[in-house]
């Protein structure tokens, strides 16, 4: 069974006007996208349809936790994410072939009985994401990162600082 077939919209039996959609996204979302960062997760997903004449107007409204690993020690950890964004949707009987610039702008062909937000879902919930995730604080306030790989890195650190023997003789070319 396609998991990613509950994803699709159909919109050819909406009236004009504002609709609303629901989704709930997991695990095995995350897992029919190869490659996919994100475990475990709790994420919904609502969407505000908005039917036009000729286009479309989606809100994704996009709130949860996602098992994600930490940048600094590679410790699983669970970070929540709330975001939101504007999606439009356009009929073009080149859809399949057209690649604009614009992210905000999805085209779809004339022939088309429903968007498929999958793939959309699967972005906007990655672009939730903070730039940098590391695992939170304890509640003392030391870093909530194992310990182990810290002291690791920690010895790490003063190791490089150390100059490398092998470059001492280019001193004595100066």
């Amino acid at each position: 069974m396609d998991i990613l077939r509950q994803y699709r919209i159909p919109f050819t039996g909406l009236k004009l006007g504002v609709h609303q959609f629901r989704f709930e996204v997991g695990e095995d979302f995350f897992k029919s996208f190869g490659g996919a960062t994100i475990g475990k997760s709790n994420v919904q997903v609502e969407v505000r349809f908005d039917k036009k004449e000729s286009f479309f107007v989606l809100d994704f409204y996009i709130g949860g936790t996602v098992e994600v690993e930490c940048d600094r020690c590679a410790e699983k950890f669970n970070q929540e994410i709330l975001d939101e964004h504007r999606v439009y949707v356009k009929f073009d009987a080149e859809a399949k072939r057209r690649h604009d610039d614009d992210d905000d702008i999805m085209y779809i062909s004339p022939n088309d009985i429903d968007v498929d937000v999958s793939q959309l879902i699967y972005e906007l919930v990655n672009l939730s994401l903070p730039m940098q995730k590391i695992c939170k604080p304890k509640a003392d306030g030391s870093p909530g990162c194992n310990e182990k790989v810290l002291k690791i890195l920690e010895g790490k650190k003063q190791k490089d600082k150390e100059p490398d023997p092998r470059w001492a003789a280019l001193k004595n070319i100066k």
